[in-house]
C-alpha cells in the first residue's frame, strides 16, 4: 500500500514539476526559436527601433564622428556594420545579449581594410526605418513579416537602399525601400532604383533626344 501511495505522490510531484518548470523551459525554447526565425514580440525584434536604436548609438560611440558607413546588415539575432574611418574599413558586430560591439576585419586576402562598396554618410542611418519597412511589408503582404536578412547599402544604381528579405508564413518575400524607410516596394533587380542599366535606360528615355541631357545620363550611369 505504501508503495502505491509513494508512486502516486511521485507522479503528482512530476506532473507539478512539468507544469511549472517543464512548461516554462518549453516556453523559453519556443520563444528563442521564434526570435531566431525573425518572430517574437514586436518590441523585441531586431527591426524594432527599441532594439536597433541602442545598437546604432553604440556604433556611433565606438566608431567616432568621422566614420562613414559601407553597409548595415540585420539578422534576427545580430547586426553588422561595415564602417570606413581614416581611410580604412572595419566591421562591427552586435549579437543579442551583448553589451558592446565586437570588431572584425573586412576585406579578402591582400585587400584587408578595403571597403566592399562606396561609403555613405552616417546621417542616412535612420534607426526607425527597419520597423517602418517591416510594418509596411506586413500590411502589403497581409501577414506578419519575419526578417531573414536585411541590408542598407548602395545598389548597382548607386542609390543607398534598404533591401529586406524574410517570410510571411512559409512564403519567402523581398522588398526594398529608401534609407528613411519610405517608398517601400516589392524587390525587382531590374528596377531603375536598383539597376544601373535600367536607370540609364530610363534617363535616356526621359532625355527625349536632347544632347546635353543624354550626355548627363551617360556621365551619371554609363561608367
Amino acid at each position: 500500500m505504501r508503495t502505491v501511495v509513494g508512486l502516486a505522490l511521485t507522479a503528482i510531484v512530476a506532473a507539478v514539476a512539468w507544469f511549472t518548470i517543464g512548461q516554462s523551459t518549453l516556453d523559453t525554447i519556443n520563444e528563442s526559436n521564434e526570435r531566431s526565425g525573425g518572430g517574437g514580440p514586436q518590441g523585441e525584434r531586431v527591426v524594432s527601433e527599441s532594439q536597433f536604436g541602442p545598437v546604432v548609438r553604440k556604433l556611433r560611440a565606438q566608431a567616432g564622428a568621422e566614420a562613414r558607413l559601407v553597409s548595415v546588415t540585420l539578422r534576427p539575432d545580430s547586426v553588422e556594420f561595415e564602417v570606413v574611418s581614416r581611410g580604412r574599413a572595419r566591421g562591427y558586430r552586435w549579437r543579442r545579449g551583448d553589451d558592446r560591439l565586437m570588431t572584425y576585419e573586412v576585406g579578402g586576402s591582400g585587400q584587408a581594410g578595403q571597403a566592399s562598396n562606396t561609403p555613405y554618410g552616417m546621417s542616412l542611418l535612420d534607426t526607425g526605418a527597419p520597423e517602418r519597412i517591416a510594418a509596411q511589408i506586413s500590411k502589403a503582404e497581409h501577414g506578419d513579416f519575419h526578417l531573414s536578412i536585411g541590408d542598407l547599402q548602395r545598389a548597382d544604381s548607386g542609390k543607398v537602399v534598404w533591401v529586406m528579405r524574410g517570410t510571411i508564413g512559409e512564403r519567402g518575400v523581398a522588398w526594398y525601400a529608401s534609407p528613411a524607410g519610405r517608398m517601400v516596394r516589392a524587390y525587382n533587380p531590374a528596377s531603375p532604383d536598383l539597376s544601373k542599366g535600367a536607370a540609364l535606360g530610363q534617363c535616356i528615355q526621359s532625355a527625349h533626344g536632347d544632347p546635353a541631357r543624354l550626355s548627363r545620363c551617360v556621365s551619371r550611369y554609363g561608367r
